[in-house]
């Protein structure tokens, strides 16, 4: 079913969904497969610009098959509604060295919910299970006994 209520139909709304967005999602084929992944960017009016790594996989699928696809998070609608999140009982877990959303980000997240028990590893980055698994786990196990849903 189209949602013809999220389509943009004018040039200058899709501007204003880029412009809001601070990650999107860059959807690539690698032969039968999709690969998606999220990278930061920026934006002329004109053209879509990547932050990343020279080399990898992205740069390989990229010189393969220029054609991709886009999605942009509005962030701003998320961000209206985040106060909604505050009576509940919340477990903030974060990577020093997160790719994709910096110490920033987690500053941001303690500071709108300073009753949230939040932890920052400095030996993680973005794969927090890949990175820390024992230690995240233990830390939700716990959480999840604490506060049981």
């Amino acid at each position: 079913m189209r949602r013809s209520d999220k389509e943009a139909r004018e040039r200058s709304e899709a501007d204003a969904v880029i412009r809001e967005s601070r990650v999107c999602r860059l959807g690539l084929v690698d032969g039968d497969l999709a690969y998606v992944v999220p990278v930061c960017f920026g934006y002329d009016g004109e053209h879509v610009v990547f932050h990343g790594a020279g080399e990898g996989r992205k740069m390989d699928l990229l010189r393969r098959s220029p054609r991709v696809c886009l999605e942009f998070d509005i962030v701003d609608r998320v961000d209206r509604h985040l106060s909604l999140l505050s009576g509940i009982p919340m477990l903030i877990l974060w990577g020093r060295h997160d790719f994709v959303f910096d110490v920033d980000y987690y500053n941001e997240w303690c500071r709108r919910f300073p009753s949230a028990e939040s932890h920052l590893f400095d030996d993680a980055g973005h794969y927090l299970l890949e990175d820390v698994p024992h230690r995240i786990v233990g830390l939700v196990k716990d959480f999840l006994d604490r506060h049981p849903v």
